[in-house]
C-alpha cells in the first residue's frame, strides 16, 4: 500500500504481554504417556520428545506462564540451562508465543495458522483505515460488521483503502471512479457480494497494480454475452433478485476473511493481483489473475498508448542449451512454459478460458483443447453464437 497506510496512528493498539508465554493459539497441546508432546492443528502437527517438553507443556497449560516462573518451577527436576534451552526452542519455532492482553483468541488462532504473528497482524489492521461504500447493491452494513469482528479498522472518512461493493464489475460508474482514484493515488478494492458467484478483489493500487480498466479489458473478453447486451443497449424488463441482494451470509463472510487477511498481512496475499471467486453452487473457491496492462489507457505508459509508435524489431539472442523433445528443439521444456503462463488461463480474466487435455484412448495422448474467443465484438446474435464456438486444438 502507499505511504498513508504506514503512518503511525495515535490510536492505541493491543500490546503483547511479553512475560506470559502460551501455546500458539492455532495449536492444541497433548501430552502422551511415552514422554511425547503433540502440537496439533488442522494443517500442521508436531511431536516433541523428552521429559522436559512434557514438563514444560504441563506447566504452561492453557493459562500460560512466564519464563522465570517456568524456570523456578522446573529447576527442582531439570538443570536451569536445559530449561532455558527448551524454552528458547519453543519460542524460536513459535510453538509458544507472548500472550496478548486483549485479543480475540479465535482470530489470533487464524493469524497463527497463516504463519502471521498476532501482534503484527493487529498492527497492520490498526494502521489501515478502511471505508466501505456500495453502488446499487446491498450488504455494506453486514460487511462492515464482519470486518470489525476480525479487527479491521472500519472508518467513515479519510480512508487508506476503500472497499466498493457493486452488483457487477462492469458497472459503468466504476470507469469514472477509477479515473478519479488513479488521479488521486487512492487504493481501493472491488467486492461483488450478490449472486451465486460472489467476487472479491483485486486490490487496485495506482502505480503498483492493475486498475479497473485493466480488469475490464480482461473480463469483457470472457463475458461476451454481457458485453453484447451492453453494446446493444438491451433494456432489462425483469431483474433477478440475486442481482442486487446477498444470498445468505456466505459471500459476506468470505469477503470479510479475504479482505482482513490481505490487510493483516500487509497486502502480501493473492488478493493483491487476483480476484477470488466463490461458487455458491459447487462450494469452490478459485483465484483469477489480473494483469497490469502496460498499454492501459488509464494507468499505462503514455508511449505504449500511441497507436502510431514505431514498431520494435524482434531481437534474436543466445539462449541456454536446447532441449530436445518430441516437438523439436526448445530453449526450455514445454512444461516450464505452460507453468509460466498458467495464470493467464481463467474463465473470468484469462487470455484463454480453459486449457485441458482431450480425452482419447491413445497410448501417448498429447492433444489439448484451448477455449478462447479472439473474434471481433459481435453486432448480432448470429455473430455472437459463431464467436462463442472459438477454440484451438
Amino acid at each position: 500500500m502507499n505511504g498513508q497506510r504506514n503512518k503511525t496512528r495515535s490510536r492505541a493498539t493491543r500490546r503483547p504481554n511479553k512475560d506470559l508465554l502460551r501455546f500458539s493459539p492455532n495449536f492444541t497441546a497433548y501430552v502422551l504417556p511415552q514422554e511425547v508432546v503433540c502440537l496439533y492443528s488442522e494443517d500442521r502437527k508436531f511431536f516433541l520428545h523428552g521429559e522436559l517438553y512434557c514438563a514444560l507443556a504441563g506447566a504452561i497449560g492453557k493459562n500460560g506462564k512466564s519464563a522465570p516462573d517456568l524456570i523456578r518451577e522446573l529447576s527442582k527436576t531439570f538443570a536451569r540451562e536445559k530449561i532455558e534451552e527448551g524454552i528458547k526452542r519453543l519460542i524460536e519455532r513459535r510453538y509458544v508465543v507472548p500472550a496478548l492482553t486483549s485479543c480475540d483468541s479465535t482470530v489470533a488462532g487464524y493469524w497463527a495458522s497463516l504463519g502471521l504473528p498476532a501482534e503484527i497482524a493487529e498492527q497492520n489492521l490498526a494502521n489501515c483505515r478502511v471505508r466501505i461504500e456500495a453502488i446499487d447493491v446491498k450488504g455494506a452494513p453486514q460487511l462492515s460488521s464482519a470486518l470489525t469482528e476480525l479487527g479491521v479498522n472500519v472508518v467513515n472518512r479519510s480512508p487508506d483503502l476503500t472497499i466498493t461493493l457493486v452488483n457487477d464489475y462492469f458497472e459503468r460508474r466504476l470507469a469514472e471512479l477509477n479515473e478519479q482514484r488513479v488521479g488521486d493515488k487512492m487504493p481501493w478494492m472491488l467486492v461483488q457480494p450478490s449472486g451465486v458467484f460472489p467476487l472479491v478483489g483485486p486490490l487496485l493500487e495506482p502505480d503498483q497494480t492493475a486498475c479497473w480498466t485493466c480488469l475490464f479489458d480482461r473480463m469483457i473478453r470472457n463475458r461476451e454475452i454481457k458485453g453484447f447486451l451492453d453494446r446493444r443497449l438491451a433494456q432489462p424488463v425483469a431483474v433477478s433478485p440475486l442481482a442486487r441482494n446477498v444470498f445468505g451470509q456466505s459471500a459476506i463472510q468470505f469477503a470479510a476473511v479475504e479482505i482482513a487477511k490481505a490487510v493483516a498481512s500487509g497486502f502480501r496475499t493473492d488478493l493483491r493481483d487476483h480476484i477470488a471467486s466463490f461458487d455458491l453452487l459447487g462450494a469452490t473457491i478459485v483465484k483469477h489473475y489480473v494483469a497490469r496492462r502496460p498499454q492501459c489507457p488509464t494507468c499505462g505508459s503514455k508511449k505504449l498508448q500511441n497507436p502510431r509508435r514505431a514498431p520494435q524489431p524482434i531481437e534474436n539472442g543466445p539462449s541456454a542449451k536446447l532441449v530436445m523433445t518430441s516437438g523439436g528443439y526448445r530453449s526450455v521444456p514445454s512444461r516450464v512454459t505452460v507453468s509460466r503462463f498458467r495464470k493467464h488461463v481463467s474463465p473470468l480474466t484469462g487470455v484463454v478460458k480453459r486449457l485441458e487435455p482431450i480425452e482419447a484412448d491413445l497410448p501417448m495422448n498429447t492433444n489439448f483443447f484451448a477455449q478462447h474467443n479472439f473474434s471481433a465484438p459481435a453486432t448480432s446474435v448470429d455473430q455472437l453464437r459463431s464467436g462463442l464456438s472459438g477454440g484451438s486444438f
